[in-house]
């Protein structure tokens, strides 16, 4: 995925993507559905960002496994 139009902001505990049109929409990749809500990601060896998984997922599944057992 190549998006042109946004710019990455860096802060001390993480990055967000920005459209660079508005800057100050912070919801904006996920309302135009690039990322949902607890997408995790990780700088690589090589430099790219890596979607490593979603915790808001990973949650709901644990729950799913509890109460089925």
């Amino acid at each position: 995925m190549y998006l042109k139009d946004y710019d990455i902001m860096k802060f001390n505990d993480g990055f967000r993507l920005v459209n660079k049109n508005d800057p100050d929409n912070k919801f904006l990749p996920m309302d135009e559905g690039l990322f949902k809500p607890g997408d995790v990601f990780r700088v690589g060896y090589n430099g790219w960002l890596q979607h490593v998984g979603n915790d808001f997922d990973e949650i709901e599944e644990r729950v799913k496994q509890h109460d089925v057992a």
